[in-house]
């Protein structure tokens, strides 16, 4: 996110490129509000990643890969005006935008006739909507039908998330959402603390490395019980969601029996 890189310099984005590139994430997508400070932080990250080994602009069908959270409100012919003004430019755009109000899977099938102008769905539901309960395929298989290419309960998600998208979607492109620096939230990947790197479980799905080459256990938990009380402020949505308990990924390179020890308890 661009727009927590306000102190970014160059070396910081080469530090995150480097260490992104090693959990086998190819590329960052830079989200930008406004016309302000965000727009030099980019032009920095696109310097930093000409010393990378990927390309720097990522491609889909030989165009330039865009896409926005929100803004169907605007209409189909405010995208259209979009992309035609990006090829006065010189600048030809595949647009796959995340469209929030086309979470019902009912509205896949009216996706393209409503938004001529777009050539693919970026899915952005990779929590449960408000439920207790785990996070289906249902969506992601609805629009894959319907785009043909196919470009919060979350105690276990990054696990489960990533069997689904591995064993039943199987899509070209996985975003991470979100996001290697959105620091104001609990999910972002990055190396950071006091959050988990999540982001060093990456390669053992994405086919980058071989699972299990190394030893790994990782463990989360909610850093507050469900019971507290709070002397101001209310709790976040979903807080009764996830238990408390301590969570560990296990990733061995070869059998093993792996026991878990908290406080006197002993698993």
């Amino acid at each position: 996110m661009a727009q927590n890189a306000y102190l970014y310099s160059v070396i910081d984005w080469s530090n995150d490129i480097n260490m992104a590139e090693r959990t086998g994430i190819d590329g960052f997508s830079l989200s930008i509000a406004q016309n302000d400070y965000k727009v030099p932080r980019i032009a920095d990250a696109y310097t930093a990643s000409a010393d990378a080994t990927s390309a720097n602009t990522f491609k889909c069908n030989n165009n330039v890969l865009g896409s926005t959270y929100l803004g169907e409100s605007y209409g189909d012919a405010f995208w259209a005006g979009f992309k035609s003004a990006l090829v006065a430019q010189g600048i030809t755009v595949t647009l796959a935008p995340a469209f929030r109000s086309f979470r019902d899977l009912t509205l896949a099938r009216s996706l393209l006739s409503t938004f001529p102008s777009i050539n693919g769905f970026f899915n952005w539901w990779s929590w449960p909507a408000d439920t207790n309960r785990n996070l289906t395929t249902a969506t992601d298989l609805a629009y894959q039908s319907a785009i043909n290419n196919w470009a919060e309960l979350s105690d276990t998600l990054w696990d489960y998330r990533w069997e689904q998208t591995a064993s039943q979607v199987v899509p070209d492109i996985v975003e991470i959402v979100i996001c290697r620096n959105d620091y104001s939230k609990s999910h972002y990947i990055g190396d950071i603390n006091p959050n988990v790197d999540r982001g060093t479980l990456a390669p053992n799905y994405n086919g980058v490395s071989p699972a299990g080459t190394d030893d790994q256990v990782i463990s989360w938990y909610r850093a507050h019980p469900k019971g507290i009380t709070c002397n101001a402020g209310t709790f976040p949505r979903n807080a009764a969601f996830p238990v408390d308990a301590v969570f560990a990924m296990v990733i061995l390179s070869d059998g093993a029996t792996m026991t878990l020890d908290i406080d006197s308890d002993h698993y």
